[in-house]
């Protein structure tokens, strides 16, 4: 954990909330039921499994990397266990994800920065459709693999540039669950999502991942939370909830979890 990120670590445990200092229903509820939810690990076995094989696996692969690199290398040779180690987090952020689709009834996903697929099992044990963009055409390839291996029918890989792809893919689907995973850069966070909300129309979740990886991404999240279009956030340290819906009152939580 960087010096960034432990500063704001300290501020996040001095100031989280459990459900009991909550006012919000919808808020209350959803830590209250997802919570609890998120915790059981059973119907993610086979999903763990799989991310200690890609812990273990030293084969070397070209990345190529579309957000910050390594010391500004766009591309570079990492091994899949390297990949699988930086990238990954603890399960219970991805149990979150998919408990949190289950509650709110989600319909249609997208993801930004697919990886080595496991963020993307566990949202796809929902059995909604997603969409998972991933620019390095390598890394996508195993991603891909992990999912046939899975049987994730519901699962559609694209690879590409997000930016190459975001405008249409929101063009052509309705789109209630957005997980922002790549790129984790002040300039790029923003524009991701000022193209989001200037294509979603419904009511939707924004779930943006390390909003405490950087200076730039935690200045991001800062000016996310202060969008007009967006109503309730949640902060969960590793992930930021940003929900749009115009029913909500304008909130901001912080939560412990």
């Amino acid at each position: 954990m960087n010096w960034h990120k432990a500063t704001h670590f300290v501020s996040y445990l001095r100031n989280r909330k459990t459900r009991y200092d909550l006012h919000s229903p919808l808020v209350y509820n959803f830590v209250d039921q997802v919570i609890p939810n998120s915790s059981l690990d059973h119907p993610y076995k086979s999903i763990e499994k799989l991310r200690k094989q890609l812990l273990t696996n030293r084969t070397l692969i070209m990345v190529n990397d579309f957000g910050t690199g390594i010391k500004g290398q766009k591309k570079y040779q990492r091994s899949i266990s390297a990949i699988a180690k930086n990238s990954l987090k603890a399960s219970k952020y991805y149990r979150l994800l998919s408990e949190s689709i289950k509650y709110f009834g989600t319909t249609s996903i997208l993801e930004l920065g697919t990886s080595l697929g496991i963020s993307t099992l566990y949202m796809a044990q929902s059995g909604k459709q997603i969409h998972s963009i991933e620019g390095c055409e390598n890394t996508a390839a195993i991603a891909r693999e992990n999912f046939k291996n899975f049987n994730a029918n519901n699962v559609q890989s694209h690879i590409a540039p997000f930016d190459a792809l975001l405008p249409g893919l929101l063009k052509q689907h309705q789109f209630n669950f957005i997980y922002i995973d790549g790129n984790h850069q002040y300039g790029a966070t923003i524009n991701y999502t000022k193209e989001i909300l200037k294509q979603i129309k419904q009511n939707c979740i924004i779930v943006y991942d390390d909003i405490y990886w950087s200076k730039g991404m935690t200045k991001a999240w800062e000016e996310i939370k202060g969008m007009n279009e967006i109503t309730v956030s949640i902060d969960f340290f590793e992930f930021g909830f940003a929900f749009i819906n115009c029913d909500l009152s304008k909130e901001n939580f912080i939560i412990k979890y």
